[in-house]
This record gives structure tokens, sequence and C-alpha cells, in this order.
């Protein structure tokens, strides 16, 4: 999304400040795509987050979002609890 982009559904709330929630489904080169709660879907430039980290599939980010409601990329950060409530866990060998 550039910041041109329109604003989007907020999908949880963190005290005052609107968050974005999305799922990883995958990677593509060097994009990331999302899908939201609500079954939307996202393409975002993985240079746009944090790069203090390999992205993967399954990762559950939360998104700050701007006055304008348009998503802060660079401030998003993976929730680490939902990522592996989601994430299904491998049937026993």
């Amino acid at each position: 999304m550039a910041d041109k982009d329109p604003p989007v559904r907020t999908t949880a709330r963190v005290g005052r400040a609107p968050m974005l929630t999305l799922t990883l489904q995958r990677v593509e080169r060097t994009t990331g795509r999302f899908v939201d709660d609500a079954g939307g879907e996202i393409a975002v430039p993985l240079a746009r987050l944090p790069g203090d980290r390999a992205w993967g599939a399954g990762d559950v980010i939360r998104v700050p979002l701007d006055e304008a409601q348009r998503p802060r990329w660079t401030a998003a950060a993976l929730d680490e609890a939902e990522t592996a409530r989601r994430r299904p866990t491998p049937p026993p060998p």
C-alpha cells in the first residue's frame, strides 16, 4: 500500500490506537501476501516492514494506523502469541 492508498478497516484496538491485524499467507519474491480476519487480501512489499526479522507464512502482525487510518508498515510488529495460537500443531509422528 502506498501512502496514497485509501484507509483500511481496523480489526483491533490496543488502548486508543487503532491496529490492523494481518496474517502472512505467503511470500512471493519481495512481496508479502496478507489476509485480514474478514478475508480481505493485501499485498505489501516486504521492504516496507521492519527489517529486524525474516517474515514467514503464518506470521500474525499488528500494524498501527495513522490518524487517516493508513497502515504504518514500518511500525508493524509480530504477535508471537497469536501466531502460535493460529498455527496448526503438526501431527504426532
